[in-house]
């Protein structure tokens, strides 16, 4: 922008403001700075691209998608990263920490065995208290409960080829 004709010609290449600006914008120093807040907004932009979309997607996927931007995030600048991470962190909290959405990542099957989400105890709890939640007898969530063994090990119907395969082909909100 700052080499053409254009810029050359315009009433703001020869005043004070414009020579500053041109002088910030070709500095190294400001691409840097460029380059840190892109790494830091595309992951979320994944997210916002997910969530902003006519199917609505499994609430499990976003919690996932979530978590896996904060990961780049950190990988991506870890230290400049905190600052953001805090923001995300608050709007986490409030907004995704809950048991159903927790309980959600744990029965996506693509996620549950790719990422050996079976012995997660935060995630156990939050899938327990939900079944707690929706079912109000005792003896039905036990045997839900006992149901989630069945689908952790990958035992019984879950074991089977087709289960296996559809494990990382079958979009769970379908």
């Amino acid at each position: 922008m700052f080499a053409s004709d254009e810029w050359q010609t315009s009433r703001y290449a020869s005043t004070a403001d414009g020579k500053s600006i041109k002088q910030i914008i070709l500095s190294a120093k400001f691409w840097d700075y460029v380059k840190e807040i892109v790494d830091i907004v595309e992951p979320l932009y994944v997210v916002l691209r997910l969530v902003d979309q006519e199917k609505i997607p499994q609430m499990g996927h976003v919690y996932y998608k979530l978590r896996m931007a904060k990961d780049n995030i950190k990988k991506n600048n870890p230290l400049r990263c905190q600052s953001f991470l805090k923001i995300i962190d608050r709007r986490w909290d409030v907004q995704m920490n809950r048991d159903l959405h927790l309980a959600g990542y744990y029965l996506n099957q693509s996620y549950h065995h790719r990422y050996n989400l079976g012995f997660d105890d935060e995630l156990l709890k939050a899938l327990r208290n939900v079944i707690n939640r929706l079912e109000r007898d005792p003896k039905h969530a036990a045997l839900a409960i006992s149901e989630e063994k069945i689908f952790r090990e990958s035992s019984e119907t879950f074991g089977e080829a087709g289960a296996i395969n559809g494990r990382h082909n079958t979009d769970p909100s379908k």
